[in-house]
């Protein structure tokens, strides 16, 4: 078997055990002739790319409870040395009683605090961070970025570079999306405790 292939159902063997409402479930996990195969969670939604497509942009008060379930979602990668690597409006659904789930954990790897670079380069433009580019190697804070990119997303329907929110979520973004990893929010939860703490945000 493969050494990227034996990682990649490791980090899906990872995932089956994890259990929380605002990540997609991975039920079981086989190879069959050298293929991984998954069994997920079917969930009945919609992402957030055609939430912001069929709706608009949204309010200060939808982005918020959406950004704090994915840190919650992001925080229980973290912690069981998860980084997703492809956090983006595709890759989030909504249900239709307001659940916010992460999905798609195709690129997703195990945080290696000895390795200096990932080995692959993977990630969505736009999204990725300067670290996913072969800088670095990925962690928490890679998801951070991408999270800091999607808020801005969801609250003009454009990336940063081509429209940076303007308002109170702004310094938000800003931290998010700093090129240095190390002035970025050290964690989802402080992500999280530093948004929720901002009295002019609704």
């Amino acid at each position: 078997m493969r050494l990227g292939l034996k990682l990649w159902i490791v980090v899906l063997q990872t995932l089956c055990r994890i259990k929380h409402r605002n990540l997609m479930e991975i039920y079981d996990v086989k190879t069959q002739d050298g293929v991984c195969i998954s069994l997920c969670e079917y969930i009945n939604g919609m992402t957030l790319d055609m939430r912001v497509e069929y709706y608009q942009p949204l309010d200060i008060r939808s982005a918020k409870d959406i950004l704090c379930q994915i840190c919650d979602g992001l925080s229980q990668l973290h912690i069981n040395g998860i980084v997703h690597r492809d956090i983006k409006p595709g890759n989030v659904m909504i249900t239709d009683d307001g659940t916010v789930k992460i999905i798609d954990y195709s690129i997703s790897r195990l945080i290696k605090p000895e390795q200096r670079k990932d080995t692959t380069v993977l990630g969505t433009a736009g999204y990725a961070s300067p670290e996913q580019f072969g800088f670095t190697q990925t962690n928490g804070k890679t998801d951070i970025y991408a999270c800091g990119v999607l808020l801005n997303y969801l609250l003009t329907g454009k990336l940063p570079n081509e429209q940076l929110h303007q308002g109170p979520l702004t310094t938000v973004i800003q931290q998010c999306i700093e090129i240095d990893e190390n002035k970025r929010f050290a964690s989802a939860d402080e992500l999280k405790k530093f948004y929720r703490a901002r009295k002019s945000i609704a």
